[in-house]
């Protein structure tokens, strides 16, 4: 219980940006969705993933170098070393799986962004899920070992989940969008209407220029 909490602080603090980066994306789908421009929601997942990735590397160095030594900041007593050493594996079991996490946080956000939160409620259970199955099958049979991979799995069955269900989300936007096209004979009709509206109001605020005749 030591090792965990000293390492679930460490771990909320490197966690920021993956957070961050999907804090990002429900604003950014949003826009994008209400601008029409459905080809950015893709750019957007694939650039905050490759970002999450590059961050991941720099997160476990800094587990892999400073893990213990953060650790040691909020563990006290008796049994220190053993504490510390399973601080670190817990970090670096949950700091490996980063990208995971950031694909959890990037294309939740942008489901909700497109509208469709329902789905993340989704994925909040298939978390719940994963780790219920941590809890009964992976700690038992694997001790502490099975406890640092529970918040991992959790980011994976979710990630199993979503990325299905962004595809469907996308598809149902396109169709949305095709659907509530004007058709060409429509538009064509109201730009002619637009054309004459304009033709007659300039007629009527037309005044023919008076002409001064010589006597």
């Amino acid at each position: 219980m030591a090792a965990v909490t000293a390492a679930g602080k460490i771990n909320t603090f490197l966690a920021c940006v993956p957070t961050a980066l999907g804090s990002t994306r429900a604003t950014y789908c949003a826009q994008n969705v209400g601008a029409g421009h459905y080809d950015r929601l893709d750019k957007g997942i694939v650039s905050g993933s490759v970002i999450g990735t590059v961050y991941t590397v720099f997160a476990v160095l800094i587990c892999a170098l400073f893990g213990t030594p953060l650790a040691r900041l909020f563990v006290t007593g008796s049994g220190t070393e053993s504490i510390l050493s399973m601080s670190q594996q817990y970090l670096l079991a949950n700091t490996l799986f980063y990208p995971a996490l950031t694909l959890v946080n990037v294309i939740r956000f942008s489901i909700q962004g497109m509208g469709f939160s329902m789905f993340s409620i989704f994925s909040g259970l298939m978390e719940m899920i994963a780790r219920i199955i941590a809890g009964m099958v992976l700690i038992p049979l694997m001790g502490f070992a099975g406890c640092t991979f529970a918040s991992p799995l959790a980011w994976v069955m979710a990630d199993i989940f979503l990325i299905p269900a962004y595809f469907h989300c996308k598809q149902a936007l396109l169709t949305k969008a095709h659907h509530i096209q004007p058709a060409p004979s429509a538009t064509l009709a109201a730009s002619r209407s637009d054309q004459a509206l304009s033709g007659h109001a300039g007629h009527l605020f037309h005044r023919p220029k008076k002409t001064c005749h010589s006597i």
